[in-house]
């Protein structure tokens, strides 16, 4: 962001919450998070999905568990994420249309298909091509 006017800083947090708490590493398929809390990208299976533009390493595969884009399991196994309070608007609901489809559906997934369920959504931004091989990568593995 370009800003032509001073803007006052926030300073930055200082607090642990996390205190002596590994459950994010100890969880985490790929082992992406290292124990100084930094995560290393070329094991994330959010970047890998999501960011990356090769292919994913063979080595990572058989660890995604099904997910072709992105990646929240350090999310859903914070302590922290438990007094989150749960999603209330629609708009985040999963379209029943997805939630139904098949391996095979994916596998089948047409471009015009793949840009009418994603339009306007963030997975339109990694395009089909790369979507589908990731797709295909994931199913590879039985997953």
């Amino acid at each position: 962001m370009v800003l032509d006017i001073e803007l006052e800083y926030d300073k930055p947090v200082k607090e642990e919450y996390c205190g002596k708490c590994t459950i994010c590493i100890d969880l985490c398929p790929t082992g992406a998070i290292n124990e100084d809390r930094t995560i290393d990208a070329r094991k994330c299976i959010a970047n890998l999905t999501i960011e990356n533009r090769e292919t994913i390493p063979e080595e990572i595969l058989p660890k995604i568990g099904g997910r072709v884009y992105g990646c929240d399991r350090c999310q859903e196994v914070c302590p922290w994420n438990n007094v989150a309070k749960p999603n209330n608007n629609p708009e985040f609901d999963l379209p029943l249309e997805i939630e139904m489809m098949t391996k095979e559906d994916w596998l089948k997934l047409s471009r015009d298909q793949f840009k009418r369920l994603f339009k306007g959504t963030p997975v339109e931004r990694r395009k089909y091509d790369p979507f589908m091989r990731n797709v295909a990568d994931v199913t590879r593995f039985g997953n």
